[in-house]
Parts: C-alpha cells; structure tokens; sequence
C-alpha cells in the first residue's frame, strides 16, 4: 500500500512538473513573440536560386509564409513571364513553370484575393520608351496554388487597359484597383475599381477621391480599408497620403504633418496593426528648366500608422540600394519577417537581392493583427495562459472599425493598467499584459469597442 501511495504520489508531482514546464515554455514564447516579433530590421536574404535581376514585375502574398512573383524587365532586353514562389520558412525561391501562363508582361497590377490565390489585371506586354508607344492589357488572370495553374477570366465588364495601376486586397475575396497610366494616350487615370471573386465582376466605385495618377503604392490596412500614397501625374510626383474604406465606398485624404518626399514607383506593405511600410522609389528634379529633369533615387523606410496619422522615417541600417520599381509582398502578418522585397532598378543597376522587413510596434502589449478577415461580431476570448506569470494574451474581434479600450482592474473596480486606448480598424487581435509588477490575484479584464462591453476574470499566480 505504501509503495502505490508514493508512485501515485511521484506521478502526481511529475504531472505538476510537466504542467509547469508547459506553461513556463508558453510564457517564454509568447515573451520572446513580443520582444523579438516586431524589431525594425531590413535582412539580406541569401537564397541558392532565385529570379533573374528585374524590374517592374509583379508580386503578391498568396498564403501563409508564402509570396508570388510574376514577369518584370531586366533592365536590357527581356520582360519575362516566369512565375516564382517565395517560402518565407525556407528563404527559398522555386520556379514553379505552370503549364499555362499569361504573357510577357510589366507594369500590371497584382494582388492577394484568398488563401492561395492571387488577380493579376493588365500590364505592358513590351518595354518601350516612351511608354506611351505601347499597348496595353485588358486581361484578368487568377493564379491558383494547388493547383499551379493560371486561368485567364473572362468578367462581363473590366477597367480599361491599364499600366501601373495600383492593386491591393480589402477583404472577402474582393481587390481594389486605382489610378493607372492610358499609355497611348499619354494619361493618368482616377477611377477606382472592385474586383469580386464570388462572382467574377469588375465594378468601378461611385467614390471620389485622389486625382488622377500611376506608379502609386496602395496597401492593405486590414478589415476592408488600403492606404494610398504618391504616385505621378504625368507632370509631377506627388506625397499625399489617402485612405479607401470598402464599406463606406469612400476615399478620405489624411493629413499627416510629417510625410515622405513626393514619389513614384515606391512599393508598399502592410505591416500589422494599422500601419504600413513604404520603401525607395523615384522623384524628378528639374534644377534648371531649360535643362532635362534629373531623377532622384530613393533607398528610405517608412511606417505609416493610421491610428495617429503619423508617418515615421525608419532610419534602420543594414537596408536595400536606392531603387525604384521594386515589389513589396507580405509574407505573415505575425512572422519576424512579415514584407519581403525584390527587384528594383536604379540608374546604373538591376536588382536581384531579396530582403525582408520587420517593422516594429510601439511597445510589447501594442496589439498585433491575428486575422485580416472580417470577423460577424465583437467578441473578447478568455486570456492564455490563465493561471500565468507573468504575461498573459488577450485576443480580441472587431467586425467594424471601433474606438477600443482594453483595461485591467483589481476585484474591487480599481484600474490597475489601460493596455489599448485607440481607434482601431475591423478584424481579430491579440494584446499581451505584462504583470510582472502586480501581485497574486484575481484580476478582470475589460473590453469597451463602440456599445460593445464585456469583461472577464484571469488569474496572476506567482
């Protein structure tokens, strides 16, 4: 009897430890999640294979850890139609060669449309100067990843053929296109475009907004709203920041006091909670007006937070060469290594370096996108772990954009630490509570989005 009550009794305290052990390894991840997650950091990737040096190409994420790459100019004489897939786990690239592909092409518009799938919509098919000279596409091609096949599709109606128009995913399977150069005819467009997936439809949006432009970044913001910024005229290049809310069908133009210098031909992603990155690009500069403009070449970082319409210079260094015509793709929007960037050109160069960008948040319990789709309804999760020590996430659903407030307090009502007081966009999140100076306890938590208020319990355990 006495043996059984003390090998129940190891198996117990061995349970205890194992339960201990997994709890402490849950608490470490989700430490070194917030500290190391989000550090600014641009990484030159060094990858056995990968596309040959191009410009003007296009790429989008197409699912999870995951980017696709299609066609660009090298810089001489060839504009490919190859089709590339970067593994953000492996830092490999892989020509995928699908046995149908669309043409020759540069200057289209390329966007995520749902796991494992990316829209490509029109495009130059040759590299001429002036660009005006050449025709352009009117096709729409879906690219599926199981399958690896590209499938031209045939939309009852589609935008104009287009150049450098600028493309972006806004949620449920739908595409924003806007802007764009009419080559032939030497113009810029302002129209902005719908792309639904469930029913193959192009519809041009009623929204007023941004003059007309091409070369413009256009980004995701989660929920269903993208960030626009810059662009050419055909005169000049612009800095004016414009935000599209899907919803709303509308363009809001933000006005931040500090913004990046005029530009075109940047690239753009998004980066986690509101905000994303733009880098490089190109400017002309006309020093004397009886003289050619000379181009300026741009190798600079920026964030853009939408929640306090701030631009910030990222002044990070190892980064990439100056370079315009690059392509910005986000691989995961909780990875260490959320954009990754290839290509470009500069004056002198045609670029071949892959690198990836990590932007970081502004301290360890700022929210972090879990989900880009739209959740049905607000909803707070019960805190993991609970019991913890001492860190503890809370995640969080918004189905529409929300002025947030996430607070603790003690049983007694008393507030003890306010973790997020801002205005969010829709979708699901998570913030981590440090209560590495709090005591034992019981402790609620409390969410305030909107007329939405729920609470719940978790308990500190040191």
């Amino acid at each position: 009897m006495n043996s059984t009550f003390q090998g129940k009794k190891m198996n117990t305290l061995a349970l205890k430890r194992l339960c201990f052990s997994v709890v402490f390894l849950t608490i470490i991840f989700a430490f070194l999640n917030s500290v190391i997650l989000f550090a600014d950091t641009w990484t030159n990737v060094a990858t056995q294979i990968a596309p040959p040096a191009r410009s003007l190409h296009m790429m989008a994420a197409i699912e999870k850890n995951k980017v696709l790459l299609f066609g660009g100019y090298d810089g001489a004489m060839a504009v490919y139609a190859d089709t590339w897939l970067y593994n953000g786990k492996k830092d490999t690239w892989t020509n995928l060669t699908p046995a149908n592909s669309p043409s020759e092409r540069v200057r289209a518009g390329m966007a995520y449309i749902g796991d494992g799938k990316v829209l490509m919509y029109g495009g130059n098919p040759l590299i001429k100067f002036p660009m005006f000279a050449t025709n352009v596409s009117i096709e729409t091609w879906l690219f599926d990843l199981a399958a690896n096949t590209w499938t031209k599709l045939t939309p009852a109606n589609n935008p104009p053929g287009l150049a450098n128009p600028s493309m972006c995913y806004i949620g449920d399977d739908k595409v924003l296109l806007f802007g764009g150069a009419f080559p032939r005819q030497n113009m810029r467009s302002n129209q902005t475009w719908i792309y639904d997936l469930s029913d193959n439809t192009w519809t041009k949006s009623t929204a007023s907004g941004p003059s007309a432009r091409a070369s413009a970044s256009l980004a995701f913001l989660g929920g269903d709203k993208a960030i626009l910024f810059g662009g050419y005229d055909g005169v000049t290049q612009l800095d004016d920041t414009w935000r599209f809310d899907y919803s709303k069908n509308k363009w809001v133009l933000r006005k931040p006091s500090v913004k990046p210098p005029a530009r075109y031909n940047h690239t753009s992603g998004y980066v986690a909670n509101g905000k994303i990155v733009i880098f490089g690009g190109r400017a002309d500069i006309i020093s004397d007006p009886n003289s050619n403009s000379e181009v300026m070449i741009y190798g600079d970082t920026w964030i853009f937070d939408n929640a306090s319409t701030t631009w910030t210079q990222d002044m990070s260094s190892p980064s990439p060469d100056p370079r315009g015509s690059a392509r910005m793709a986000e691989l995961n929007l909780n990875n260490a290594k959320p954009i990754v960037l290839f290509g470009g050109a500069s004056d002198v160069a045609t670029f071949g370096d892959t690198w990836t960008y990590s932007a970081s948040l502004s301290k360890d319990t700022a929210p972090l996108v879990e989900n880009v789709s739209v959740p049905e309804h607000f909803v707070l999760e019960q805190n993991y772990p609970n019991p913890f020590n001492p860190k503890t996430t809370i995640r969080f659903q918004l189905p529409k954009e929300s002025h947030v407030k996430i607070a603790v307090y003690d049983m007694l009502g008393h507030l003890i630490e306010t973790l997020v007081n801002q205005s969010m966009t829709a979708g699901s999140f998570s913030v981590v509570w440090n209560a590495g100076n709090h005591p034992s306890g019981i402790y609620l938590y409390r969410l305030e989005a909107g007329d939405f208020v729920q609470t719940h319990r978790m308990i500190l355990l040191k």
